[in-house]
């Protein structure tokens, strides 16, 4: 017998299709499944690599200079007594005594200790203890200015000349009286030479002569 024209499928096609489209709406409608997110990696914690300390430097000490005997070997300050009794003690400048040494430095009239005389030509007295007597000594003044000259009051005992092969020496003092300056204000000087080429030293003043 002859099919219809109508084109229709066949009865087990259909079925199949069917079956077919119902699989599709349903895997369609079905929420999607969930995928597990891909574990994050935690990142591996970092190191820090300990410093390893080494022994703790100490450091060095400062070098020091070799220790002196200028204190101590020092002369002991000088004084000038007046008519009057006053004592006024002096300023101690650069001196050599035994093994040590010291350079006093500049010297401001001003900081000088100072000595008001009566007048011109007044009588003073230079008195050193007789722990160090001196063999020699000289008084002089000047005007207390840089490169000042120094004017000559008076002088005694024997001065040692170390360009001398042989010297003599003169008797030990400790004591000695002078005229002291003019009119003016000066710087009043004393230097002593001690026996036994030990040295010498200055003391300084600031007189002030009516």
């Amino acid at each position: 017998m002859r099919q219809s024209a109508s084109g229709a499928a066949p009865a087990g096609v259909r079925l199949v299709a069917v079956a077919v489209l119902l699989c599709a709406c349903s895997l369609a409608g079905a929420p999607p499944t969930a995928q597990p997110a891909p574990a994050t990696p935690s990142p591996a914690a970092s190191k820090v690599p300990t410093p390893t300390l080494g022994p703790t430097a100490t450091p060095a000490a400062l070098p020091t200079g070799a220790e002196t005997d200028d204190a101590q070997a020092a002369p002991p300050l000088g004084v000038i007594r007046l008519a009057g009794g006053s004592v006024v003690t002096g300023s101690q400048g650069s001196w050599c005594f035994d093994q040590g040494c010291l350079d006093g430095g500049p010297i401001r009239l001003d900081s000088l200790p100072s000595l008001a005389l009566p007048g011109p030509a007044a009588e003073l007295e230079f008195e050193l203890p007789a722990t160090h007597p001196f063999t020699y000594w000289e008084a002089a003044y000047s005007t207390g200015t840089e490169d000042a000259e120094l004017m000559t009051l008076a002088s005694g005992g024997v001065e040692y000349d170390p360009d001398l092969s042989t010297h003599t020496p003169g008797p030990d003092l400790s004591t000695f009286t002078f005229a002291g300056p003019p009119s003016g204000e000066w710087r009043l000087d004393v230097d002593l030479q001690f026996g036994d080429n030990r040295g010498s030293t200055v003391y300084h003043w600031r007189a002030v002569v009516p």
